[in-house]
């Protein structure tokens, strides 16, 4: 009896496999040859008809940003097509669209902790300030993917900031700029590659005291479809970092050295302030300065502020 069941199973297996191996074949073979098999029977697939308007207005939807004339009444124009429609304020449309951006980045914008003994924020116009990390020259504007936006022309950091007041340290913005930094390139998914603090020369370091009311150091993650954290069997993000534990949402031991080595100018005297700021969309770690967030009065002035790029 078990023999026979199984057999039945076997042979009803082998018979729906066969069909589907033809409905497979079939089906590709029918939608390669559609226009053939319709003219064959005669059959209309789809069909074109141009209707006569005389002017009507057949745009159905409407946009909020068109020009207008001295009555406030929307300008129409018929194109080469001959389709009908309202004349589009682009300028309007680019305006609306850089106003929504800019509340999009301060609603994502966090400030996490603001040390109450002076604050690391706000700035203030005029402060000397010194931009720490690979980051400041290669700011992470958007997410990856279907996440990506235009961001060609946008400002960069240097610029954004001197634009609110901020005097830049030019030499060390040099460096990443045009100098050694520029060799170490951001790679999509695990490549942090943050310069070496060893690659600092003297002439950079000796920079800082001129731009020391605030060290602004910049640490920045791509996320985003195709990029990293979407997980998943091609996802290394948690594994294949250069990071100490592989983790891509981790500091990198060049992050952590270039950290370490700001607030120990910080302590002697050399900065006033650190600020911290995290160009990522989503949250990291920072075990190597775990005991120091953790401490009521941390290193004092250091503000900490968190940025979805």
């Amino acid at each position: 009896m078990k023999i026979f069941k199984k057999s039945v199973w076997c042979m009803l297996t082998v018979y729906l496999a066969i069909w589907m191996v033809i409905l497979i074949v079939g089906g590709i073979i029918m939608d390669g040859y559609r226009n053939t098999i319709n003219n064959a029977l005669n059959l209309t697939g789809y069909r074109t008809e141009t209707l006569e308007t005389d002017g009507e207005d057949t745009e159905y939807f409407k946009s909020d940003y068109v020009q207008k004339d001295a009555d406030g009444n929307p300008l129409y124009v018929t194109d080469e097509n001959g389709y009908r429609h309202q004349v589009y304020d682009d300028l309007a449309l680019w305006e609306a669209d850089v106003e929504k951006a800019d509340q999009v980045q301060r609603e994502g914008t966090t400030v996490l902790w603001n040390d109450e003994d002076g604050g690391g924020l706000p700035l203030s116009k005029g402060n000397k300030v010194s931009l720490f990390s690979r980051s400041t020259v290669d700011y992470v504007y958007s997410g990856k993917g279907s996440a990506a936006a235009y961001t060609s022309g946008a400002p960069t950091m240097q610029t954004a900031l001197t634009d609110a007041g901020l005097e830049i340290n030019t030499t060390l913005w040099n460096f990443y700029r045009n100098g050694a930094g520029k060799d170490y390139v951001r790679e999509q998914k695990t490549g942090i590659n943050e310069v070496p603090w060893s690659r600092y020369t003297d002439e950079v370091k000796n920079s800082f005291s001129a731009y020391g009311d605030a060290a602004i150091v910049v640490i920045s993650r791509l996320m985003g479809e195709g990029s990293g954290g979407q997980g998943g069997p091609r996802d290394g993000t948690q594994t294949m970092a250069d990071t100490p534990s592989g983790d891509y949402f981790d500091l990198s031991a060049q992050e952590t050295s270039m950290l370490r080595e700001v607030i120990a100018a910080k302590k002697a005297g050399t900065f006033k302030k650190v600020v911290v700021l995290l160009n990522t969309p989503t949250g990291m770690w920072f075990a190597p300065f775990e005991d120091s967030v953790r401490t009521s009065t941390p290193a004092s002035g250091w503000g900490r502020a968190d940025s979805k790029g």
